[in-house]
């Protein structure tokens, strides 16, 4: 990890040493490849969030490979354009967790009463992408909000990720974030009331 301009390189090392926790990346390293200094940026301590080491190295992945190939369908022209906004509810914090499978570290992952780590890191209940597809005039969107959990299937399949895809409305009700809001408002509107996974090549 790397220390951006405005965020002191001892603090942000100390805060995620010896937590249990992956840096999970927000932004992954597989969603900039197009140039060395776009991935090198995915490596700031700004792009990353405390994550459970089975959820970032298996759920989370396999759903960001998913929206990884929308993106890169664009190349076949199935879609024009592919936007992504990925982010934690930091308004609803993992409280009372210990889990139950070392960190890469050798720690167990640990959130207090609050949802912090035991350096002050918040950690999120949930993890979400919000997906915005452009076809000519037309546009699709999806949600996804995740649980941050040990639990959830190590090898998930498109079903798996169907259980938790949410429409952008639902996604903006339970994080308070106004998404793709520069939409004109009518094309907002329509297309963040709901979603339907026939619109994505699973």
């Amino acid at each position: 990890m790397t220390p951006t301009s405005t965020i002191p390189w001892s603090r942000t090392k100390v805060c995620t040493r010896g937590d249990g926790y992956d840096k999970g990346h927000l932004c992954a390293s597989e969603d900039r490849v197009y140039c060395e200094d776009a991935n090198k940026q995915t490596f700031y301590y700004a792009n990353i969030s405390p994550q459970i080491a089975s959820f970032n190295q298996k759920y989370w992945m396999y759903l960001e490979q998913q929206v990884q190939k929308w993106g890169r369908s664009t190349r076949e022209g199935t879609y024009d354009k592919v936007y992504v906004v990925k982010g934690g509810t930091l308004n609803k914090l993992l409280t009372n967790f210990t889990g139950t499978m070392k960190g890469g570290d050798g720690k167990y992952p640990e959130t207090d009463a609050e949802g912090f780590t035991i350096h002050g890191l918040a950690v999120p209940a949930y993890y979400y992408m919000a997906i915005l597809a452009e076809k000519g005039d037309t546009y699709h969107a999806i949600a996804f909000l995740v649980p941050h959990s040990e639990l959830l299937p190590q090898k998930p399949t498109a079903d798996d990720f169907q259980v938790y895809a949410v429409s952008i409305d639902k996604l903006e009700q339970e994080t308070g974030i106004d998404f793709f809001c520069n939409l004109p408002d009518v094309i907002e509107d329509e297309v963040e009331k709901a979603y339907n996974k026939a619109d994505w090549a699973w």
